[in-house]
């Protein structure tokens, strides 16, 4: 790469910078994606939503999707181990 090419492309990375909204945001420039994650997300189990009026009964159905999500249980596998082939090393020496 020449030292023309390098400044060239520095121009165009500090033209792309320059066009780049300012958002106060800390993240940066994720945050047009962060906030278009955001506005398409319905916040269905917000408390503050008006079908929510007992503390229990939305804990409860909170937890049951917490745990329908985030909660990895995969099926019982029965392992069936079978050696292939055995190798003498003689690399290790006490």
């Amino acid at each position: 790469m020449t030292r023309r090419e390098f400044e060239l492309l520095l121009a165009v990375a500090a033209q792309e910078n320059a066009t780049v909204e300012k958002t106060g945001s800390h993240i940066g420039s994720l945050y047009p994606f962060v906030q278009k994650q955001a506005d398409r997300s319905p916040i269905e189990l917000s408390f503050l939503r008006p079908e929510f009026k007992d503390l229990k009964q939305w804990q409860k159905r909170a937890r049951a999707k917490v745990f329908e999500h985030m909660f990895y249980a995969p099926p019982r596998a029965d392992p069936q181990p079978k050696v292939i082939r055995r190798r003498m090393c003689w690399c290790r020496r006490a």
